[in-house]
């Protein structure tokens, strides 16, 4: 978005020095980067979020089992 202002905002002057350009370019590149962020957190961070979150059930479920074992034997 700021990029954007900028660019409406440009002087005849930093036009004639390439300015309109550079920004535009700017702004693709930005673009790219928002999209590959997005994808890297879609598909690469929150798959991994998951699989440790699943981890983490699962050896709350071990730990949980043995305590409920532990106690049944200690308080026979």
């Amino acid at each position: 978005m700021e990029l954007n202002r900028q660019r409406r905002q440009i002087s005849p002057r930093g036009i004639a020095q390439g300015w309109r350009e550079e920004l535009n370019q700017n702004i693709i590149d930005a673009r790219k980067k928002i999209t590959s962020d997005k994808l890297q957190m879609l598909f690469g961070t929150s798959l991994k979020l998951r699989a440790l979150r699943e981890d983490q059930a699962h050896l709350s479920s071990q730990v949980g089992r043995k305590y409920h074992v532990f106690n049944k034997i200690g308080n026979e």
